[in-house]
């Protein structure tokens, strides 16, 4: 029996649909409240969220591990939550954050093991959070970061163990360092190439830094 319960335009529990069936949505849905359809394990079915949902909260759509369907975040949406989309570890399809948001939070798209599609992050998108998309093991596909990202959260793009484009350059120190277009994540660090600069000359610097730096620093 469906029991979906809205409350002034939050979808609070959303009822997954019977095995097979797919998920219809109520009516008058504006925000995605936190946790709404965590833990849907064997869901696999079409799914979209509809055009009017402007806020999507925390783990809304966590644990969705066998989801591999087509499927897009509206142009409305401004803000997705820690976790939104955490362990989608089947999901491997076209994908692309929309121009509407702004904030991407801590661990939104982490621990996606399978992804190896087109994807982007649209131009407004000014801050990242920790651990947003930790964990892409099999992502190789060109990709930039918009150069309107202020703040990129500690290993936001940690565990990219295949990326390799020619905007990318990796090295070791005394942990593994991934350059992307400007930026550099180090261990937990996440900064601009002059940040890291910065920090190294600061009191930071050890040999095995400097020669990582001489590696990822250098011009693509």
């Amino acid at each position: 029996m469906k029991t979906d319960k809205v409350i002034d335009g939050v979808l609070i529990k959303a009822t997954q649909p019977e095995k097979g069936q797919p998920y219809e949505w109520p009516s008058g849905v504006i925000k995605i409240g936190d946790y709404a359809f965590a833990c849907w394990y064997k869901f696999n079915q079409p799914f979209n969220i509809p055009e009017g949902v402007t806020s999507i909260g925390t783990h809304a759509f966590s644990n969705w591990e066998s989801f591999n369907q087509s499927f897009s975040i509206p142009e409305n949406v401004t803000k997705i939550g820690e976790g939104a989309f955490y362990d989608w570890n089947s999901f491997n399809q076209p994908f692309s954050i929309p121009s509407g948001v702004i904030k991407i939070g801590n661990y939104a798209f982490a621990y996606w093991e399978s992804f190896n599609q087109s994807f982007s992050i649209s131009s407004s998108v000014a801050s990242i959070g920790d651990y947003a998309f930790f964990d892409w093991k099999s992502f190789n596909q060109p990709f930039s970061i918009p150069s309107g990202v202020a703040k990129i959260g500690e290993s936001a793009f940690s565990c990219w163990n295949k990326f390799k484009q020619p905007n990318s350059r990796r090295t070791k120190a005394t942990s593994k360092w991934l350059r992307i277009d400007n930026w550099v994540f180090a261990g937990c660090y996440s900064g601009t190439l002059e940040q890291l600069r910065e920090r190294l000359d600061s009191g930071e610097s050890t040999l095995k830094r400097e020669k990582a730096w001489e590696i990822i620093s250098k011009p693509f």
